[in-house]
């Protein structure tokens, strides 16, 4: 599970009006399945393609099979056009000119998560927009790129939401991070949501993430403030295994403004930890599995990391299985200096260059990654949008 986000844009709407931002992803609760290659053979990346948005801002990319034909397609929300894109995939991970579909009486389109949230087999979309109309609601897929919109269930905008079923009903339900409040929202199968509350603190949360912390087969909340007003913070909501949760857990210390968060248990041991973007840097830490996380800086692991701090931009990442070998990798996109990283687990740690970290100076601008097996060798691929150039960049995976 998977919007670092647009901090760059999104700090100074947060710091001037307190409106909604973007960001949200997508990502499911356990990686996509893939299939790792043999020992004889070794993996490398390439960019593949860069292809224009039909915007000026794209700020979120997700990847999902819109068109049914098996193969994963990339969608894009625009914040200036106010549209989403669809690129279909020609099945070898090259991509067809975007099929647009306008969101009604926006003003910018300010977050984006995938899922078939009314469980007819066609990916859905959920947005949020802002801009002085904040609101949250699904667009139906129709199966062939095109989207039908749904009545608003929510006035106000997501930065970021993980898709997962929360609750144990079967329906997907939607943990959400915005500006001013953590929520979860319990899916009903046909599209609409029960907002189901949550005790949360006024805060700009532009990381969440949804797994099983404490070891209690049951799912728990994660979620990062980034901590304009009281600092930085992490709350974590442990689970009841229903709709309910314990009232959270904080915790403080983090020496700079976070804008990215996911999970994983990236040594075997069973344990979630905790992955965390900063302006310069991303973070390791392992997880106690009772819920709680080592959260001493130098007990720490970098993941990713440069010398030049903007408190306006961030690093994102995304956790996720690229190889297929059951280990969880680090996917990160540097929003100042425009570098795109795959580091694989058994890099983890190390600094580039080094075996297993591939890394790709594109251009300054990249919001949060997304990953899919574009190309169907069982390796994921990774697609970055570029909220500076309007460009979105697919990184390619090859057998050697």
């Amino acid at each position: 599970m998977t919007l670092p986000p647009l901090f760059a844009l999104c700090l100074s709407v947060v710091i001037v009006s307190f409106t909604g931002c973007g960001g949200g992803y997508s990502a499911p609760a356990t990686p996509p399945t893939t299939t790792p290659p043999p020992a004889s053979e070794t993996i490398d990346f390439a960019v593949s393609g860069t292809y224009s948005s039909p915007g000026i801002k794209p700020v979120n990319a997700v990847t999902a099979d819109f068109n049914g034909d098996g193969d994963p397609d990339v969608a894009v929300s625009d914040r200036v056009s106010g549209t989403v894109a669809v690129y279909f995939n020609n099945g070898d991970g090259t991509l067809k000119d975007p099929i647009l579909t306008t969101v009604p009486d926006s003003t910018g389109i300010a977050a984006l998560a995938a899922g078939d949230f009314n469980e007819d087999g066609k990916p859905d979309l959920l947005v949020g927009v802002n801009f002085g109309m904040d609101r949250t609601f699904v667009m139906i897929g129709n199966g062939d790129g095109t989207f039908q919109q749904m009545p608003p269930f929510f006035n106000a905008s997501f930065i970021r939401t993980i898709t997962a079923d929360i609750n144990g009903d079967h329906h997907l339900d939607l943990a959400v991070g915005g500006n001013g409040f953590v929520r979860v929202w319990a899916g009903r199968g046909d599209g609409t949501f029960v907002d189901e509350g949550l005790q949360s603190f006024a805060g700009s949360y532009f990381g969440i993430t949804v797994a099983d912390f404490n070891g209690d087969s049951k799912l728990d909340i994660a979620a990062m403030d980034a901590g304009f007003n009281l600092g930085p913070t992490l709350y974590t909501y442990l689970g009841e295994g229903n709709d309910a949760f314990q009232e959270p857990t904080s915790a403080t210390g983090f020496a700079s403004v976070p804008s990215s968060l996911d999970h994983g248990d990236f040594d075997g041991d069973g344990k979630q930890d905790l992955v965390i973007g900063f302006p310069n840097i991303v973070l390791l830490y392992r997880g106690k599995g009772d819920g709680t996380f080592d959260l001493n800086l130098s007990h720490a692991t970098s993941i990713y990391g440069t010398s030049d701090m903007d408190l306006t931009a961030g690093d994102s990442v995304l956790v996720t299985d690229v190889e297929g070998d059951g280990k969880v990798d680090a996917v990160t996109t540097d929003f100042k200096n425009g570098v795109l990283q795959i580091a694989t687990n058994s890099a983890i740690g190390k600094v580039a260059p080094h075996d297993g970290i591939f890394s790709f100076p594109l251009s300054p601008g990249l919001v949060d990654p997304a990953a899919a097996d574009l190309n169907g060798d069982g390796i994921l691929d990774v697609v970055a949008a570029n909220s500076q150039t309007g460009e979105i960049t697919v990184v390619m995976s090859k057998k050697n």
